[in-house]
């Protein structure tokens, strides 16, 4: 069953990399388990060349239970995120480059297509935490300006990147992917005029 989850996250992770979603080691992803407990990614790997064997399996509060590297450094950033959210069943991190940019010069990302606004539903918005790792007090102060029964929950990171969390993996990298789009067409759509 772990090894399943692991080259789920493995498939998603190299998805997000052929999208150039995600370059280098940075970024993370996790899958909620049963008893507090999350299937992450490990430090220092990245979503190009990651295996199954490099997500490790951590509780909320980052500490690692089993695997082979330490958990990324935003575990708790995750943990406090399904804690928040009953409904949340997996969670991307990436510093996609257009989501990020639109984060460092905007208070909320802006729907730049009909289709954004329809399946993103709400504002995403942006919250500076002024570090390159979300501190516990500020992963609380983001989750306290969440409905716990969202169905999911998306924010953008200032100079960071992109937080998605959805019921299973593929909501949430379905998040992703819409909110980098619409970024990119908000960017694009500058450009031209």
């Amino acid at each position: 069953m772990l090894e399943t989850l692991q080259r789920q996250l493995q498939v998603c992770a190299r998805s997000l990399h052929r999208q150039q979603m995600q370059a280098s080691d940075g970024g993370n992803l996790s899958l909620r388990l049963e008893r507090e407990r999350m299937l992450i990614k490990g430090s220092r790997s990245s979503f190009g060349s990651c295996t199954a064997r490099d997500f490790v399996v951590a509780d909320f509060d980052g500490r690692p239970t089993s695997g082979d590297s330490p958990p990324s450094k935003e575990s708790p950033l995750h943990g406090a995120i399904y804690r928040r959210f009953s409904a949340a069943g997996a969670i991307v991190h990436c510093h996609s480059p257009y989501a990020t940019a639109c984060a460092a010069v905007m208070d909320e990302l802006v729907f730049s297509t009909y289709h954004s606004e329809i399946k993103l539903k709400a504002p995403v918005r942006v919250f500076d935490t002024g570090s390159y790792a979300v501190a516990p007090e500020d992963a609380a102060r983001i989750m306290a300006g969440y409905d716990a029964d969202s169905p999911f929950v998306a924010f953008l990171l200032r100079a960071h990147g992109l937080v998605a969390a959805g019921k299973d993996l593929r909501q949430a990298q379905n998040i992703a992917e819409l909110i980098e789009e619409t970024a990119k067409i908000h960017v694009l759509s500058r450009i031209a005029g």
